[in-house]
């Protein structure tokens, strides 16, 4: 196995006083990624050279454009702890370090940076600290940039891993807690950067705490993908009651059903009681005290504090005691002993799919038959003021809604021998007394929670009629189709589009 794989699933000994590290601050792994490459690479390396826009505003709004249109978070720190901290010198307020992360995804993001890609830039030195996932190793890459701007040719360099490790303790991006006061969420750090103007390579000097609070649960997800990698590579190999690529095909299956339901709740399907039970046994013997990383998060800190005192601030900016990002950060749980496994570990692994894949899948799965179920229940209507009110009661079939030309939502269904659902989109177009469903996270097409496929909600002379097509069986045939022999990391990204062009090439 490479080093880089070895990193991830070295793991110390197993004590039933602590919870099992998933990182080890000492044990760093080699800098150069074997195999793969950094997130950022796969951005901004589509060739042998670097292709790095400029200035850092154009670097941004590319990434928002492969992120589907959902701009990028960000925050200004003048007086932080990065290994930056001092390019600033002597006016640290002229030239603030700018740390930007990703915490959502578009419906229709190129590439999945959800989480995986955090920036830090600093313009006084004209290099950035790169913070990337490499979905290959299943690890994160550190990369320094030097000489970004509009006159040379960029150097892109990974970071010697082993110094990068002695702050990012869990092999992953870091961050202060609420209520991020080295940010200029504080009013007097934005306050000492009005001379700026209203933004500073794209960000607003004045800002709330929404955008660090973002980035800091991002920072906080980000740390849990090695949870993925764990559940998919040494729990399914320690599941004595069946052979890991089973193992992970029963795995990857509920994962892709969860979402494609909707990720409604914690998975609990009656047929994987048997896995459920194999996993529970094999993370018992692993982590009977549970799983966990080096703490993300730092504790937070006022510069402002020590800087109205007199202390000058190249002093400010070196910090002490707890407040060092190098000091040892207990252990954060990750998963409690006590803690669902299979839901937790469907949860992780179905997180690890893009939306547009997972719409991909939902659409091709589309063109597949499978066995259906139709209900139909009386119901009573009435418009008002434009729209309409619907509550239909039956012992197998219960509904309540609205709609409206701009739409609407269905509060409750109910179908005899399914979880029952809420919160669905009624979308504006109707066709012959048709509402079209959406579930309401990036606006698929309605399934069940379990993933069965929803036709449109028929609603026409006081009578509701819809429709369980289960095309489910398409899907595990496709995943029991795949070779999940291999005790590598979880690749999502190539997953994905083999399931969709498995399932394609099926007679449906």
């Amino acid at each position: 196995m490479a080093a880089a794989i070895a990193t991830i699933l070295a793991m110390p000994s197993v004590s039933r006083a602590a919870p099992l590290l998933l990182a080890d601050p000492a044990r760093p792994g080699e800098t150069q990624p074997a195999p793969g490459r950094s997130l950022f690479d796969e951005l901004f390396k589509p060739g042998g050279t670097y292709d790095l826009p400029y200035p850092f505003t154009r670097l941004s709004a590319a990434i928002e454009q492969r992120n589907g249109g959902v701009r990028p978070r960000a925050v200004l720190i003048p007086l932080g702890r990065s290994l930056q901290r001092l390019s600033a010198d002597p006016d640290y307020f002229a030239s603030p370090r700018v740390v930007l992360g990703v915490d959502a995804a578009g419906e229709r993001a190129v590439s999945y940076l959800k989480d995986r890609l955090f920036i830090g830039y600093q313009p006084a030195s004209a290099s950035m600290e790169v913070i990337s996932y490499n979905e290959s190793a299943g690890r994160f890459e550190f990369q320094v940039v030097s000489n970004y701007t509009d006159a040379r040719q960029p150097l892109v360099e990974y970071a010697d891993r082993e110094l990068c490790t002695s702050c990012h303790q869990g092999h992953g991006p870091i961050f202060p807690i609420a209520q991020w006061n080295e940010t200029n969420a504080n009013p007097g750090i934005a306050a000492r950067m009005a001379g700026l103007g209203a933004a500073f390579h794209g960000v607003p000097v004045k800002r709330g705490i929404d955008e660090p609070d973002a980035l800091d649960q991002a920072v906080l997800r980000a740390n849990r993908l090695s949870l993925a990698q764990f559940y998919w590579q040494r729990v399914c190999a320690a599941a004595t009651a069946m052979k890991p690529a089973d193992c992970r095909a029963r795995l990857l299956l509920a994962a892709l059903r969860w979402r494609l339901g909707g990720s409604r709740g914690p998975w609990q399907a009656v047929e994987d009681a048997d896995l459920a039970k194999a996993l529970h046994a094999a993370v018992a013997t692993l982590a009977p005290a549970g799983l966990a990383v080096p703490n993300p998060s730092l504790p937070d800190r006022n510069p402002l504090i020590e800087l109205d005192a007199g202390v000058k601030p190249m002093e400010v900016v070196e910090p002490e005691g707890v407040y060092d990002p190098a000091a040892p950060r207990p252990p954060r749980l990750l998963a409690a002993p006590s803690d669902d496994v299979l839901a937790t570990a469907v949860a992780i692994v179905g997180e690890s799919f893009a939306p547009d894949a997972i719409a991909r899948l939902a659409a091709v799965l589309a063109g597949q038959g499978g066995h259906s179920v139709s209900f139909a229940a009386a119901c009573i209507v009435e418009n008002a003021a434009g729209e309409m009110r619907f509550e239909c009661v039956d012992p197998s079939f219960g509904l309540s809604g609205y709609a409206a030309a701009g739409g609407g939502a269905v509060t409750r269904l109910v179908l005899k021998g399914y979880a029952p659902l809420s919160g669905l989109t009624v979308l504006s177009g109707k066709n012959g007394g048709e509402l079209h469903l959406a579930e309401n996270a990036f606006g698929f097409p309605a399934r069940l929670a379990t993933g069965e496929r929803l036709s449109p909600l028929r609603l026409a002379g006081g009578r509701a009629e819809i429709t369980v097509t289960d095309d489910i069986a398409a899907l595990r045939h496709a995943v029991t189709a795949l070779d999940l022999s291999d005790d590598g990391p979880l690749q999502a990204s190539a997953i994905a589009p083999a399931l969709a062009a498995s399932i394609a090439r099926a007679p449906s």
